[in-house]
């Protein structure tokens, strides 16, 4: 077999409106399965649970003091400009955790109207875009105290306590040794 022979590029797939419009919702269906702890609606704690966001609180207040190299003052400045955003942030996480059911039930419906999936699409497109913008204005409001160095500082060593927290969400609880 010659070389000129073989095509240089395999033949492409035509993506038609409708394989794309599967692929999104496949997509979003899958990334709704992956990251099961925003899917779930937090609701009160339970009671007799410890308080979490004051131990958040003193968690973040450490770590800009001892990673990022904060001075006291700062890092108290900075934990309340974070503080600031928390009941916004928390509203919008509820609005993106509910436009994720809705869209799940809309795909599980297995129905043909387009339009009710076009709008759970939207709904969720448009509180995921809240979510991105708050944190974006967040980011300017620590960026306005902080220096590019801090700023990176505190971005990885935060992201990584938060993906060290999901972890150990996940994780099933220890169970008690059996006497026997």
């Amino acid at each position: 077999m010659k070389d000129e022979d073989v095509p240089a590029v395999p033949p492409m797939r035509r993506d038609t409106p409708m394989r794309k419009l599967r692929m999104l919702l496949a997509a979003l269906a899958i990334a709704s399965l992956t990251v099961p702890a925003l899917a779930q609606d937090a609701g009160a704690p339970p009671a007799g649970a410890p308080d979490v966001s004051a131990r958040v609180k003193r968690m973040r207040a450490r770590v800009l003091r001892d990673k990022v190299g904060l001075d006291e003052a700062r890092a108290e400045k900075v934990g309340k400009i974070l503080d600031g955003f928390d009941a916004e942030r928390q509203k919008a996480q509820k609005e993106q955790r509910a436009a994720r059911r809705a869209l799940v039930e809309v795909v599980r419906a297995k129905g043909e109207d387009q339009k009710a999936y076009a709008d759970a699409v939207q709904r969720f497109r448009d509180a995921q875009k809240a979510l991105v913008d708050l944190r974006s204005r967040q980011f300017d409001a620590v960026g306005k105290e902080l220096t590019p160095r801090e700023q990176a500082t505190m971005l990885v060593t935060l992201g990584k306590l938060q993906g060290k927290a999901k972890q150990k969400a996940r994780r099933p609880a220890a169970r008690p040794e059996r006497r026997r």
